[in-house]
């Protein structure tokens, strides 16, 4: 069971339920694209919501201490230092440059790599192995009406090269589309 602050996660999340057309235990085919869509046939709805809390809380962190200072500076510099408050509503994160970050540390939590492919937080490589779908990106949470992490918006830093994508969204995942 995921906590949100300020929510009965009893019976927000905790109870079946949609969230668009995803049903509680996603095991509808078609309608999603992508392996994450098609590993999410089969994981349950509240584990993907856990594992982008999870996440929201991992990159906020990251933010928020030494890792985090460049993207810090530039959220200063663009006017929106208060999101970095302790208490900000926004709970801005950073995604942290390395290919298996986010994935070792949610693995180490208790997500398995199925999980954490389905949430849209990781992608295969050509030779089949999991790696962070963001790296070294200032993460914005993206949430449903009750105040479930559903996906993130990814913005590159300031000193990426043109061929990296100034944005990047959660692919089309059972949360999100």
């Amino acid at each position: 069971m995921t906590t949100i602050p300020g929510r009965d996660t009893q019976r927000q999340i905790g109870r079946p339920r949609t969230m668009g057309n995803a049903p509680a235990s996603v095991e509808a085919s078609g309608g999603q694209r992508g392996e994450a869509g098609a590993v999410a046939q089969t994981v349950v709805w509240a584990r993907l919501v856990d594992a982008n809390t999870a996440a929201t809380a991992f990159y906020r962190e990251q933010l928020l201490g030494p890792t985090g200072e460049g993207p810090a500076r530039y959220l200063t510099s663009r006017g929106l230092g208060h999101v970095m408050g302790r208490n900000s509503v926004w709970q801005v994160g950073y995604a942290p440059q390395g290919w298996t970050v986010l994935l070792e540390h949610l693995q180490t939590a208790g997500f398995t790599g199925r999980e954490v492919l389905a949430a849209g937080l990781a992608r295969r490589t050509r030779r089949g192995t999991l790696i962070d779908t963001f790296r070294d990106r200032v993460m914005c949470p993206v949430r449903e009406e009750t105040g479930a992490v559903a996906g993130f918006i990814g913005r590159a830093a300031p000193a990426a090269g043109p061929d990296v994508p100034k944005y990047l969204n959660t692919s089309d995942t059972a949360l999100y589309r």
